[in-house]
């Protein structure tokens, strides 16, 4: 497969639902318990999932969830997820995703295992403890 051809697209459930169902599938294998990707709170809602796609066939993908902003008690939106499909994994296709959602969302928290890959795309440290890094990323992240 010709990783050139790569192209990050978000994913319209309407539009897209034979695709939608793929990446539910990918994300499902990866955690069980994965949350669905169309969510709204308070006003808030989710923006679309993304996929990272290759010569018309998913590879990986990053979803968006809900969540208490950890600095104050407003619902945030947040990473809930980036998952590559193994035969493409450590070829830069996460920060592909990662930098995608940052053009679409700020501000953007994660729960990070990895800290280290936002951290190189500019994201802030907002704390770690036993479940991993949050981490923040608005626009002016980049120039701090």
């Amino acid at each position: 497969m010709d990783l050139s051809t790569l192209e990050i697209i978000s994913i319209n459930p309407i539009q897209h639902s034979v695709l939608t169902t793929q990446l539910r599938e990918l994300f499902e294998a990866q955690w069980a318990d994965f949350a669905d990707f169309d969510q709204e709170d308070q006003g808030v809602k989710t923006p679309l999932a993304m996929a990272a796609m290759v010569e018309n066939q998913l590879i990986g993908g990053l979803a968006f969830s809900l969540w208490q902003d950890p600095e104050a008690s407003d619902t945030v939106i947040w990473i809930n997820g980036v998952v590559i499909d193994e035969r493409f994994r450590r070829l830069g296709i996460a920060s592909q995703l990662i930098s995608a959602a940052m053009k679409v969302q700020t501000p953007l928290f994660v729960l990070a295992d990895i800290k280290a890959i936002y951290e190189k795309l500019g994201w802030t440290l907002v704390k770690t403890d036993n479940d991993g890094s949050v981490l923040k990323w608005t626009q002016q992240s980049a120039f701090e």
